[in-house]
């Protein structure tokens, strides 16, 4: 299944409203179950989000960590960093927010989806950028904006330096691709940036 940042941002805006209003302690959105009111899980809640987008319950985003600043390092590492911010985007709040540090998801409109064991919490909510803006360490896209161009690099055998790359492929393509490609293949990686767009293949 492939998402584009408005999938993102509309699963954690729903998860988002539903913890600001307290309206009840677990939501489930396309079988990823969220918790509403425990505190203190910022990067759970960025890897249950994407994983609801991409139709990948249970620990298979390729982006998962155990805090913040480890997932931070990955998306920078992956060349996932925007420097124009789209709702869907993710949000890293990690200058001076401690061992661990902070991670939400960008709306747009000045306002972000997080989970939290601040004072704007504790749990999930919608929180004000400005509340968080001093400490802003950078925006990363885990997944294309809507319509956008991708090149497809499929990695035959894991690990192997046997690749092609086919460009031009947009994002309606991809589902055929993946009929082409068959049950032997998964999807394993999605590194959409301005400058270099590009989605993994490998074989099972």
């Amino acid at each position: 299944m492939m998402a584009t940042t408005t999938d993102v941002a509309n699963i954690a805006r729903q998860v988002g409203e539903a913890g600001h209003a307290n309206l009840a302690n677990f939501l489930s959105v396309r079988g990823v179950r969220f918790n509403l009111r425990e505190g203190g899980y910022c990067a759970r809640f960025v890897r249950q989000v994407h994983e609801a987008a991409l139709g990948l319950p249970g620990f298979h985003w390729e982006f998962r960590a155990p805090n913040a600043r480890a997932m931070e390092e990955l998306l920078e590492a992956g060349e996932t960093k925007v420097l124009s911010p789209v709702a869907g985007d993710i949000i890293a709040i990690n200058g001076g927010s401690g061992f661990y540090g902070h991670i939400g998801i960008n709306l747009g409109g000045g306002l972000f989806a997080e989970n939290t064991s601040s004072s704007r919490g504790p749990g999930t909510t919608i929180s004000l950028v400005t509340a968080v803006a001093a400490r802003v360490s950078g925006y990363y896209r885990a997944v294309p904006l809507p319509g956008s161009q991708l090149a497809f690099v499929m990695v035959l055998l894991p690990g192997s330096e046997h690749a092609f790359d086919c460009t031009a492929r947009t994002l309606e393509a991809m589902a055929a691709l993946r009929e082409l490609s068959g049950a032997d293949v998964d999807f394993i990686a999605n590194h959409i940036t301005e400058n270099n767009p590009k989605v993994y293949l490998r074989q099972r």
